[in-house]
């Protein structure tokens, strides 16, 4: 699982200004049992097509606690942009609002 975490972050949905930015974690996790553990060393990429939102790095390996963090920066058009960030066969997918 990829679990996806920004203090700009409500309800599954990043809220972004033209030209502002949030800072977003995505964590990938594996169930063991009845706990979920990091999984360090597990690419995770954006796959956002690019149009609303610019994301930096595109790629990144996650750290020993299984996170990866990324810089998600609102373009010049508004409207909602859809981020996927994938581990593996894993996707997990946010919504990006761009708003003036």
């Amino acid at each position: 699982d990829i679990e996806i975490s920004s203090t700009k972050l409500e309800n599954g949905r990043l809220l972004l200004k033209t030209g502002g930015s949030a800072e977003v974690t995505a964590e990938a996790l594996t169930s063991s049992g009845l706990d979920s553990v990091p999984l360090p060393d597990v690419e995770v990429e954006d796959k956002g097509k690019g149009e609303k939102v610019s994301i930096s790095p595109l790629t990144a390996l996650t750290d020993e606690n299984g996170r990866a963090t990324f810089i998600i920066t609102a373009k010049k058009k508004t409207g909602v942009a859809k981020v996927t960030f994938k581990a593996g066969d894993v996707k997990k997918s946010i919504k990006v609002k761009v708003s003036k």
